[in-house]
């Protein structure tokens, strides 16, 4: 846009993995629950260079891919997928930063 602000897009990658096992007494046996996350996309920001070393970034929204799955062990309850590319524009999407360039 001009010589101190600039358009920005900021990539990322997430896993998360969770393990959950229950034991019960009495006629019921044990059961495991594994939970799994992913998601990967890009946040459209901008950033603002008061000084040639400093800059100050905001990005707000999410556009990617996410996906989240349960698989049950011994249990009751059925297995569970969901997958999901879009655009996303929440409040929780909002992030702030502060950068300090070496070589810029």
């Amino acid at each position: 846009m001009t010589e101190n602000i600039f358009f920005t897009g900021a990539g990322s990658v997430g896993f998360g993995k969770s393990i959950t096992k229950r034991e019960y007494k009495g006629d019921i046996q044990e059961s495991e629950s594994n939970t799994n996350n992913f998601r990967a996309g890009v946040s459209p920001g901008i950033s603002f260079f008061p000084t040639s070393k400093f800059g100050l970034s905001a990005s707000f929204g999410f556009l990617g891919y996410t996906q989240y799955k349960i698989d049950h062990k011994n249990s009751q309850y059925a297995d569970y997928k969901t997958s999901n590319f879009g655009l996303d524009f929440n409040s929780s999407s909002l992030n702030f930063g502060l950068s300090y360039f070496i070589s810029r």
